[in-house]
């Protein structure tokens, strides 16, 4: 069973009961302020959690393209889970080949281990 923790227009976080997952889902195009929010919303929940012992799982099939401009502020939340040390990185890939190969090039930067995956279903 999931609880939903954070709450925004442009994403949303649920937490296993077991604090196993940690899922995270984003939407549309984020404008900076939006990332701001949703780091600073990571940040909280990660707070409550074992890093260590715990999957970050992150559906960014809603996700548009981002401008070029927001490029850094991706990478470095790419950054962030990989300093954060979660047990294993999961990006629910998206059928916009645009925003997968972003992602890709972006956890490849970062070098973030991620494991793209094509859904993923909370149960």
């Amino acid at each position: 069973m999931y609880t939903r923790v954070k709450e925004h227009p442009r994403y949303f976080m649920e937490l296993k009961e077991d604090k196993s997952v940690l899922f995270c889902c984003v939407n549309g195009t984020y404008t900076e302020a939006d990332g701001l929010s949703s780091i600073n919303a990571f940040n909280e929940v990660v707070e409550t959690l074992n890093p260590a012992t715990t999957t970050l799982i992150i559906d960014c099939n809603g996700l548009q393209a981002q401008p070029q401009q927001l490029a850094a502020l991706l990478l470095g939340c790419f950054k962030m889970y990989k300093e954060t040390g979660f047990k294993e990185v999961h990006l629910v890939g998206s059928s916009s080949m645009t925003q997968l190969s972003q992602m890709k090039r972006l956890a490849k930067e970062a070098e973030l281990e991620v494991k793209f995956i094509k859904s993923f279903e909370r149960n």
